[in-house]
């Protein structure tokens, strides 16, 4: 009976002090018969249930906690811009630290950012572009090893080919040749600056520079040595002009000024000289004794000798133009649906038989025997005939997606969209096989 008083006593005293506790809300949990009656929870520790021996108790930190000054402290959750730099420990807390900014021009994200690791930005190699952030570097073919990887790399803007001969125009203005150089075509005009502009055929190259100036090198030097008094050919204007464009045809050029105005110079024993005062033109395309431009209103207007039958003056029924293209004696052009349509002189017969399974044609190009075309999906089909059983031209080489492409004498040369430069059919003057070989795909 002692006993009993004894222990309700007790467990009276017991009630007592939990009360106060709770009332309280402190640390003390002193007394404590359930987990509910302590603060351990709000202390962020583990509550370890009363015995018949011992009160319930606070012990351990819970997960995703630390202890720190004997108090525990809830662990630090990474933002969305943050990665976790240093784990958190029982006593440290996680260390979060906010990514690194995108690469920057001149560098590229070698490693991407993790939830442990920050991005890994790497200074561009040599011979690249970086145009920062996650855009992998990119090849400056055309670029020397002291290229700026802050500069977009040089591409090239366009390809001309002549009888055995080829260059390409970059878009800083570079002119590079290579094949046959008898008539001194490959080496570009001394006084020409930056080129805007570039057109080959037969054995000259043309150019316009970024001051307007047209200038020719090879066959007829330039046109600078022509007897005034020698009707078979016209004089190149004396006085500067201020060109946007220039085409060479076999022995003659036509240059355009910003107004739309053409002039030409050279052989003109067909007239081909001869432009129509009266009007104004987009862009010029030439051939041997005829010269042919689409003037403002669309329209394609020819001159010089047209042929017998005037197979040489664009179609009638003609539509709208998208592409074209003059060689010798045929002309080819594309329509805004990419449908090829090709006319012009006997001697060509074969290269104006367009086939039948083109796809979408975005380009299309004329060369002395031969057309070729370059579809939407980058392939090149090649069509007529070389007259020499050495060379097919038409047989076009497996080559990667092609950007841009030229037709030669009895060769063809492609672009493709790493800039390498791919040549294929006559190399009787090295102008297929002595593409500079940093041009090489």
């Amino acid at each position: 009976m002692i006993n009993t008083v004894k222990w309700l006593l007790s467990a009276l005293s017991v009630l007592v002090l939990c009360a106060a506790c709770a009332t309280s809300g402190g640390d003390d949990t002193t007394g404590a018969l359930r987990c509910e009656d302590t603060n351990c929870e709000a202390r962020h520790r583990v509550c370890i249930e009363a015995t018949e021996t011992s009160y319930a108790s606070c012990g351990e930190c819970v997960a995703d906690t630390y202890e720190f000054g004997g108090a525990c402290h809830l662990l630090t959750t990474c933002k969305s811009d943050e990665y976790e730099k240093a784990p958190p420990t029982a006593n440290t807390d996680r260390e979060c630290v906010r990514y690194s900014p995108v690469c920057a021009l001149g560098s590229f994200e070698s490693e991407g950012p993790t939830a442990t690791s920050d991005r890994v930005c790497t200074l561009c190699p040599a011979e690249h572009y970086c145009a920062g952030g996650t855009i992998a570097p990119e090849y400056c073919r055309l670029s020397s090893t002291h290229h700026d990887p802050t500069l977009p790399c040089d591409r090239i803007a366009d390809i001309a080919l002549g009888s055995a001969h080829a260059c390409i125009l970059t878009q800083n203005g570079e002119i590079v040749c290579w094949g046959d150089g008898a008539d001194g075509q490959l080496v570009p005009h001394p006084d020409l600056a930056s080129a805007i502009y570039l057109s080959a055929s037969s054995q000259q190259t043309c150019a316009v520079d970024t001051e307007g100036r047209a200038r020719c090198w090879g066959d007829f030097d330039d046109y600078d040595a022509i007897d005034p008094s020698d009707s078979s050919y016209k004089t190149k204007p004396s006085s500067h002009q201020n060109y946007t464009a220039i085409e060479a045809g076999t022995s003659h050029v036509c240059a355009l000024a910003p107004n739309g105005a053409a002039s030409c110079w050279g052989y003109n024993a067909s007239g081909q000289a001869e432009v129509p005062m009266s009007q104004r033109f987009q862009r010029l395309f030439l051939g041997t004794y005829h010269s042919c431009g689409e003037n403002m209103d669309g329209e394609i207007i020819c001159w010089g000798a047209l042929g017998d039958n005037n197979e040489r003056k664009a179609p009638e029924d003609l539509a709208e133009v998208v592409s074209i293209s003059t060689d010798q004696h045929h002309t080819c052009a594309t329509d805004p649906d990419g449908h090829v349509r090709c006319w012009g002189g006997t001697i060509s017969a074969a290269a104006i038989e367009v086939p039948d399974d083109l796809g979408y044609v975005v380009s299309v190009k004329a060369g002395s025997r031969h057309t070729c075309a370059l579809d939407e999906h980058g392939e090149v089909t090649c069509w007529g005939n070389s007259g020499m059983s050495e060379a097919d031209v038409t047989a076009v080489p497996e080559l990667p997606r092609i950007t841009q492409i030229g037709a030669g004498g009895n060769f063809a040369c492609a672009i493709d969209e790493t800039d390498g430069v791919t040549c294929w059919g006559d190399d009787r003057y090295g102008q297929v096989s002595s593409v500079p070989s940093f041009l090489r795909p």
